[in-house]
């Protein structure tokens, strides 16, 4: 005979779903000087045997001394980066606390242009600070220009995964600000990096040149609050979905390969784009080339007029495979870097 009862029922458990990872804690002081065997039981009924849930997913199990909660929101002041307040209690970073990542452009586009990907190589960082349940309660963005050589003025934005609704608080540098002609979150990060950083005496551009001393720009903060807290995997994706572009033609707009514009530029398809927004193919040549890339590193960028085939040996393999081979194409080293085409500060 099958027996269909719960075996846990009447007793108290986790049922239906939680949306996303969950922080549960549990005093353990009456077992204090005791040896104790924690255990985790899944059970089901037969209403539920047929059920496609993937089941309990558990992780970060760790068993902690009593300690001081002055905020009391079950984290201790010594775990809580935010001891004193009730709403904030984690920080982490993307790609990492100490460093930035980058992204670049060939700002010819829809032409190919010289492929040199120093038309604008923008770094940035994020910070997501979470409350006791893992989930964001605000987000902090930094942004640098690391690399200038476009003939005309760029912008760069970022559009974020969630809703101008979900807002509560903004505050940024100046020139940041969002846009409110949709209901998208659409951070305009600069809209004229000209305004940010000029090249040096007797150069044209800033850091490509052979030579040239290195301009630092300032960094730029946005600091974003919600409404209420968000659940972290939508922040998963990080860096989210950045963009540049002209500041004289705001829908000339630039992506990653196969991410649909924010504005719909006229340019789509035309010259050595092969843009099929039906078939979800976004800002790429016939040989799936892009005019954006991402790195999660401080990416050191080609010199002034240096086709990035050419300085990154194993970039053609990874952008023709999709992505799906040699994915650290960019990473410094030998066999993968002709340094000679590469821009270092002298």
């Amino acid at each position: 005979d099958v027996i269909c009862d719960n075996p846990l029922s009447g007793q108290a458990a986790y049922v239906q779903n939680s949306n996303g990872w969950q922080t549960a804690v549990f005093d353990l002081t009456p077992y204090a000087n005791q040896i104790v065997y924690i255990r985790f039981r899944s059970a089901w009924d037969c209403d539920n045997c047929a059920s496609d849930a993937p089941g309990w997913f558990i992780d970060d199990v760790a068993v902690l001394s009593a300690g001081a909660d002055t905020d009391g929101d079950g984290v201790r002041d010594e775990d809580d980066d935010f001891p004193a307040s009730n709403i904030k209690a984690f920080q982490s970073w993307y790609p990492g606390e100490n460093c930035f990542g980058t992204v670049a452009c060939e700002s010819d586009w829809p032409s190919k242009g010289d492929y040199d990907f120093n038309d604008l190589v923008m770094q940035y960082q994020y910070k997501l600070i979470t409350d006791a349940l893992g989930n964001v309660v605000a987000l902090n963005g930094l942004f640098r220009v690391q690399a200038l050589s476009c003939g005309e003025p760029l912008g760069f934005g970022v559009r974020l995964p969630f809703s101008l609704s979900d807002i509560a608080g903004f505050l940024g540098s100046s020139g940041t600000f969002l846009e409110a002609s949709t209901g998208q979150a659409i951070l305009v990060v600069t809209n004229d990096v000209t305004s940010l950083v000029s090249p040096a005496t007797g150069y044209t551009t800033v850091n490509t040149q052979e030579g040239s001393p290195f301009i630092s720009a300032p960094v730029l903060s946005v600091l974003v609050e919600f409404n209420s807290p968000l659940p972290a995997m939508a922040f998963e994706a990080a860096p989210f979905d950045p963009f540049f572009y002209y500041t004289s033609e705001r829908t000339r707009e630039i992506q990653m390969p196969d991410t649909p514009p924010v504005a719909v530029p006229p340019y789509l398809g035309q010259e050595d784009d092969t843009s099929n927004p039906s078939v979800g193919r976004y800002y790429r040549t016939v040989r799936n080339m892009g005019w954006m890339l991402h790195m999660p590193v401080e990416w050191e960028h080609p010199l002034e007029g240096a086709d990035l085939l050419k300085a990154f040996k194993r970039f053609r393999g990874w952008a023709e495979s999709g992505g799906e081979d040699m994915g650290n194409w960019y990473v410094s080293g030998s066999d993968r870097v002709n340094t000679e085409w590469v821009w270092r500060s002298p």
